[in-house]
């Protein structure tokens, strides 16, 4: 057995070495293509994802990048500059090749409104324009590029040459430019995860190696452990690129978090092995080792994979994908572990030197790890009270959790100090709000309206837009076109007529502008509504606010008729339905992780009540963390919503092997306080130790740039330490409680064919 176990050994070493070079370059590509475009964050297969996207194929990809520096007033002929060499570099490129939809600047819109047909004086055309196009100083401005979805996905690219023009053209640095717009978050976010990964990738390895050296007592063995764990992780993070699937911020949060529960589990599985040889098996521990491990492992590796696999239930695409990749890590880990660590024990038995005894008498030992005897003392005096306290503060928790609120916006990807941050806040200082919301007005046959009537519903619209507190601009076609009239003199029906023709004979001008769109025999008429993203609180109140006010325009408008459709979409209700989602996921998957553990530990321990009590432990840090936040008025993100339901499932390892050897203690006749005594000293300090190896490992990335892996980090970190305290104090004063109902227990002799079993 012995021989197998060392020829399993290398070959798998082998097999892991060989396959290095292709998971490196893997996740060298994978890196390279990473797109994080803010849409994919916000959840599918919703109603306001739906109307998004339907609103996205009426209109066009809208992807804007507003370009503005200081001094870009109105009279300022750099812009002219800027923009007419975009196009220039544009209109170079095959069709097929072509970057941009449009490139306008306040300068250009504010021509077009003082000359014909309008003629607005200068002052009534910036009054239009202020807030969208012009500052509320009614002279700072900015260029808009929309870009073709071809550009948008190479993002990095197509602002590397927006921002190159923009410097030969003005003269100004580039860290005087200021740059705002969906393509720019996402390639902020794209350069800050693969700074994440790059920077803290190393030190996390490097971390995890000097805290578990000591524990895997032996350097050879650290060094196998945490080069393993290395090859591991980065060939899952490849799999990502050889399956064709983007990896996304929250994924490179994904190799470190394998890596640090490879090391945690070997160092339960060697601590078995240890423990085997402390007692004198020597050629005979990995085998003890195996025996006695296999089930505890194979038991935390799955409640793992759970705690991981849950999160796919989620709407948000970065934490389905984060599922099934770390899903697979966890699965790969135990393979790995199993087939590589039993050679590596036969090894370094031949030279641990260490005399065999009677493995019959291993449970019986005398504890050899009396450090923890204060403790359980403590416990077995007064575990009701221990018990009754932390179940109360469970219960508080509870009510917490039901305050909890989430977030989903630029603000929380990034902290204050950083560039795009800054920069967007100036771009909403000096020229206005960049958050949209879009109200898509509907005419069908049905509403037996004209053109002019529609242009007049559009405005009277858009005027009780204005009025809102939440709105700070909005643009439509009804901006860019003469004011309607329904006056009933002579005077005025001539001019409606003749506004009528002209409404006509404008329609593709209209629809080319984006702000009229064809769907059959229906008309869509758009009010693009722009919100302060950084300064708000509440976008529900602020999108409710938005909502009466079209419903109320549209009641009391004649011409409405009550057959005119009205949507809502744009970022602004997909960032409102995305915190709502989040908290959803939250509660779906920890709640699918939480049963199906239940139903898996109660199966393993062949008792529906021991399954259910030994969950308490691990529930205990979620409802207390969460419930403090729900408390404090916190809000969670998506790197937090991810830690409740991988908590759990990474925080009931220790549970398992702790009462594995409880379970064993009872079954050889000895007490609950006993029975406590051997799990304490059997494995109360691989316990510490793998949480210690976790956190250790995790913790690096809270200096994260990008906030959803510095919030996970940090989240699964006190998670751990909580679940701690739970498995080491709160299980303990649990299994004094329920003592009674393993009584049964104690009739059930291990086999003495099986040592340390």
């Amino acid at each position: 057995m012995n021989r197998a176990f060392v020829v399993c050994a290398l070959m798998t070493l082998a097999v892991l070495v060989a396959i290095a070079p292709f998971g490196l370059l893997g996740s060298y590509r994978g890196l390279q293509a990473m797109n994080n475009h803010p849409l994919v964050w916000m959840p599918r297969d919703t109603p306001a994802r739906t109307q998004y996207e339907e609103f996205v194929g009426h209109f066009e990809h809208f992807d804007p990048v507003i370009i503005s520096w200081a001094g870009c007033t109105i009279d300022d002929e750099r812009l002219d500059r800027v923009a007419r060499k975009l196009r220039e570099i544009d209109e170079a490129k095959p069709p097929q090749e072509r970057l941009f939809l449009r490139v306008v600047t306040g300068r250009e819109v504010l021509d077009e409104l003082s000359s014909r047909p309008l003629r607005l004086s200068r002052a009534a055309a910036i009054g239009r324009l202020r807030g969208s196009m012009i500052g509320p100083d009614g002279k700072s401005t900015c260029a808009v590029v929309v870009l073709t979805p071809a550009a948008a996905e190479r993002g990095g690219e197509t602002l590397e040459l927006i921002e190159s023009t923009a410097e030969h053209e003005t003269g100004l640095a580039r860290d005087e430019l200021h740059l705002g717009g969906p393509t720019v978050e996402s390639t902020e976010i794209d350069s800050a995860s693969v700074r994440s990964l790059i920077d803290n990738i190393l030190p996390s390895a490097i971390v995890v190696f000097v805290v578990a050296w000591p524990v895997l007592r032996s350097l050879g063995m650290t060094i196998l452990v945490t080069t393993a764990a290395l090859l591991v992780e980065v060939t899952i993070l490849s799999l990502a690129y050889y399956s064709s699937v983007p990896i996304n911020g929250i994924l490179v949060v994904m190799p470190s978090l394998v890596f640090v529960i490879f090391t945690s589990g070997s160092v339960h599985l060697l601590n078995y092995y240890y423990d085997a040889l402390d007692e004198g098996l020597g050629p005979r521990a990995p085998l003890a080792a195996v025996r006695a491990g296999r089930l505890p492992c194979f038991l935390a590796t799955l409640t793992t994979a759970i705690g991981t696999g849950s999160l796919a239930t989620s709407q948000v695409e970065p934490v389905v994908i984060f599922a099934w990749f770390a899903t697979i890590g966890v699965i790969a880990t135990f393979a790995v572990m199993f087939l590589l660590l039993p050679g590596a024990m036969v090894i370094h038995a031949r030279y641990a030197g260490a005399r065999s005894r009677d493995p019959a008498s291993a449970l019986d030992a005398a504890p050899r790890r009396s450090r923890w005897q204060p403790l359980k003392k403590i416990i077995v005096a007064r575990f009701w009270l221990v018990a009754i306290g932390f179940t109360v503060s469970m219960l508080v928790g509870t009510v917490g959790v039901a305050r909890l609120k989430a977030t989903m916006e630029l603000g929380d990807f990034f902290t204050e100090d950083t560039t795009i941050v800054r920069d967007h806040q100036w771009l909403e200082d000096t020229i206005g709000p960049l958050l949209p919301a879009e109200v898509v007005l509907r005419f069908d046959r049905r509403s037996n309206t004209t053109m002019h009537d529609r242009l007049v519903l559009v405005r009277e619209v858009e005027d009780a837009i204005d009025r809102t507190r939440a709105v700070s601009t909005s643009m439509s076609a009804a901006k860019l076109l003469p004011s309607p009239s329904l006056d009933s003199d002579a005077r005025a029906i001539a001019r409606r007529t003749v506004l009528e023709r002209s409404l006509e004979q404008r329609v593709d001008d209209l629809v080319r502008g984006s702000y009229l769109a064809i769907d059959g025999d229906s008309q869509l008429w758009r009010i693009s509504v722009r919100v302060f993203a950084l300064a708000q609180s509440d976008y529900g109140q602020s999108l409710d606010e938005l909502r009466t006010a079209v419903n109320g325009a549209l009641a009391a408008s004649d011409l409405a008729n009550g057959k005119v459709s009205v949507t809502y979409t744009g970022l602004l209700p997909l960032i409102v339905e995305s915190r709502r989602q989040l908290l959803r996921d939250l509660v779906s998957s920890f709640a699918s992780a939480l049963a199906i553990i239940a139903v898996v530990l109660a199966i393993a321990f062949r008792s529906v009540g021991f399954g259910l009590l030994s969950l308490l432990p691990n529930v205990f840090p979620t409802l207390l963390v969460f419930g403090f936040l729900g408390w404090t008025g916190s809000h969670i993100d998506v790197g937090s919503m991810m830690t409740a339901s991988i908590g759990l499932g990474i925080a009931v390892d220790g549970t398992v092997h702790y009462l594995t050897w409880y379970h064993r203690g009872i079954a050889l006749g000895k007490t609950s306080p006993d029975a406590i005594q051997t799990a304490y000293d059997r494995c109360g300090a691989a316990m510490v130790r793998t949480t210690l190896i976790v956190s250790a490992g995790l913790i690096v990335f809270v200096f994260s740039p990008l906030l959803p892996a510095a919030q996970f980090a940090l989240m699964i970190c006190v998670l751990l330490l909580m679940g701690l305290v739970g498995d080491l104090v709160y299980l303990p004063a649990l299994l004094c409680a329920s003592a009674g109902s393993f009584a049964r227990w104690r009739t059930v002799k291990p086999s003495s064919k099986e040592p340390a079993e």
